[in-house]
């Protein structure tokens, strides 16, 4: 299995970050070119832990599925999110959440 390894820095309070990260209306908002949509579970809000959603979007030409759950959660500094049905690819996510140590003069 592959690994990416992504790190973004980010000016705001870490419990606003962890929950813009499990926003489902947002991440509908920002997939909008792919028309990716939940049809299923948790279809709005804040996903939690044990939830599931069902996503449908247009990926190389013709529209897959997929549902997810989150079986994982440490608020706000980490969540695990499970493919659980896929039509074409696998992929978990682990997203992990810190704040930044400012260095004291």
């Amino acid at each position: 299995m592959s690994t990416i390894h992504l790190t973004t820095v980010i000016n705001s309070e870490i419990h606003k970050v962890f929950d813009l990260a499990r926003d489902i209306d947002l991440h509908q908002k920002s997939t909008s070119k792919t028309n990716e949509k939940a049809i299923e579970g948790r279809i709005s809000g804040l996903i939690e832990l044990n939830e599931t959603v069902t996503w449908r979007a247009k990926h190389l030409g013709f529209y897959q599925t997929h549902q997810s759950k989150i079986i994982e959660m440490e608020k706000p500094y980490r969540f695990t999110d499970v493919m659980l049905k896929e039509d074409l690819n696998h992929l978990d996510i682990n997203i992990y959440l810190k704040k930044k140590v400012e260095k004291q003069s």
